[in-house]
């Protein structure tokens, strides 16, 4: 068994990863060929190299690599059941996956396809192909996080003039009945506002609470526009932890304004309807 100290030696020989290049993490058990890949890549990558896919795990939480080169076959966990362990936490876009794959096994192509890689190159691979088959991968993910970013300002674009029109509308009625609704009012629509407004500045990423906040604010608005014809309610799955749950931004508000929009204003008679949220699912 290994003593404290060899293991931080261990520890400490791992290469860390170099910020001015994309970070590649090579998950690979035979040492020789994770040097060469190594040797291949590390003049246009920020590599660092593990030997199972345990280490490779510990790394993808601690890190966080841009790409990953994973063996397909290894000792206990190979690379179709640790890219199907990745894919439960990390979609093609926040973490491609090449996988590498023997010659003799042109069968399982379909299989690591279906396990959530991106792409496969057979061993042996030269550096060119290497290079260009990950070239290929990271235009990929720039031109769908691109498309992520437009679509969400559409989105946004679409969401702030009408809306804030009938807001503003309904806030002035108030001023001349209700003062303090009025104010209140002011503050949800404040609360949104500046939701919207920094949504594109983090990444197109939130909370679920802070998802929550902004449907609540909305919420709210639209119910001192149309009283007693509308009501809300919110249930959340006690096994969601909405502080630590992560979503893309303005995920779920679109969803709620559109049922509210379309599948309840639109009605005519008046009553109450009910607009269901379970979880992360609208009813």
């Amino acid at each position: 068994m290994l003593k404290d100290n060899e293991m931080i030696i261990i520890m400490n020989d791992q290469p860390l990863f170099n910020e001015n290049l994309p970070r590649l993490l090579i998950v690979e058990d035979d040492v020789i060929h994770a040097e060469v890949l190594q040797s291949l890549l590390q003049s246009h990558y920020a590599i660092e190299v593990v030997h199972c896919p345990e280490e490779a795990l510990n790394v993808i939480q601690q890190k966080r690599p841009d790409f990953l080169l994973i063996d397909e076959v290894m000792p206990g966990m190979g690379g179709i059941a640790l890219t199907k362990y990745i894919r439960q936490y990390y979609s093609y876009i926040d973490l491609p996956i090449m996988m590498l794959v023997a010659n003799e096994y042109p069968t399982n192509i379909s299989l690591i396809l279906e396990s959530g890689a991106n792409d496969y190159i057979r061993k042996p691979a030269t550096k060119e192909m290497l290079l260009s088959r990950l070239s290929a991968i990271a235009l990929t993910k720039e031109a769908m996080g691109k498309a992520i970013q437009h679509e969400m300002a559409f989105l946004q674009a679409q969401i702030n003039p009408h809306f804030l029109y009938n807001a503003l509308s309904s806030i002035i009625s108030f001023c001349y009945t209700d003062g303090e609704r009025a104010g209140h009012l002011l503050t949800m629509l404040s609360t949104y506002l500046r939701y919207i407004l920094e949504s594109g500045k983090d990444g197109q990423r939130a909370t679920l609470e802070k998802e929550l906040e902004i449907i609540r604010a909305y919420v709210e608005i639209e119910q001192a526009r149309f009283g007693d014809k509308l009501t809300v309610i919110l249930t959340i799955e006690n096994t969601l932890d909405a502080e630590k749950i992560e979503i893309p931004s303005l995920l779920i508000q679109p969803l709620v304004e559109n049922a509210i929009r379309h599948g309840i204003l639109k009605r005519m008679e008046m009553g109450q309807s009910l607009l269901k949220l379970k979880g992360s699912k609208i009813i």
